[in-house]
């Protein structure tokens, strides 16, 4: 066989490799192409889906009160124990506190130091009974209009097409705020500076935001 058709077997079979790899090469473009607009047009529909909604949630979360009625109690001596919505048994039992104090510093054999104490106390209870029915109201707003939410056809669509780690961390709102105004099991401080509440808020907004594909802004 001569070396000018041993040449062209060669070119020839080098030719059909190349366009061989060429042809496996752009398969995979294309499928990776494919898959990229495939991901594009979920993503595309899952902010068209949950872009309101997210919105919907956030302000809902956010009437939530940042602190427990046991964070207020804590600032008065022998503080009634709340637990379970009882907001109007823990007014009554402040009010009674407060008029048994008003009766003792009437007194007038108390001491000086005995009568600052008691003015303490007095003034400690009457900012507890307006810090108390402040988180009334929102506490109950907030309730109110998430369990609309929850019954309403938006919750489906959020059920459906938000991501595994925002309806994790929902739920984990959720028992927080069921531990602290049903079970009064925890208070939701962590120390004086941070609540229970409003960081796992934060992180609950900063799942949606991720799960939307919208960066922070720094």
């Amino acid at each position: 066989m001569s070396e000018t058709l041993i040449g062209a077997i060669i070119g020839a079979g080098a030719s059909i490799i190349g366009s061989a790899i060429g042809m496996y090469a752009n398969f995979f473009i294309q499928k990776n192409n494919m898959k990229s607009e495939i991901k594009q047009e979920e993503h595309r529909i899952k902010r068209e889906r949950l872009d309101k909604i997210y919105e919907e949630l956030i302000s809902i979360i956010n009437l939530y009160p940042t602190l427990s009625p046991n964070d207020v109690l804590s600032g008065i001596e022998y503080p009634p124990k709340y637990f379970n919505e009882s907001f109007d048994s823990i007014l009554k039992t402040l009010e009674d506190q407060y008029g048994n104090y008003k009766e003792r510093l009437n007194n007038k054999n108390k001491k000086s130091k005995e009568r600052a104490n008691i003015e303490t106390q007095i003034s400690n209870i009457e900012y507890s009974k307006e810090k108390i029915l402040e988180i009334s109201n929102k506490y109950f707003n907030a309730k109110a209009k998430y369990h609309i939410f929850s019954e309403s056809h938006d919750k489906a669509t959020f059920d459906l097409y938000s991501g595994q780690d925002v309806r994790d961390c929902l739920v984990e709102f959720e028992v927080l705020i069921h531990n602290i105004f049903i079970s009064g099991s925890v208070m939701s401080r962590t120390n004086v500076f941070n609540s229970r509440i409003e960081l796992c808020r934060k992180h609950l907004i900063d799942i949606m935001r991720k799960d939307l594909g919208i960066s922070r802004s720094i």
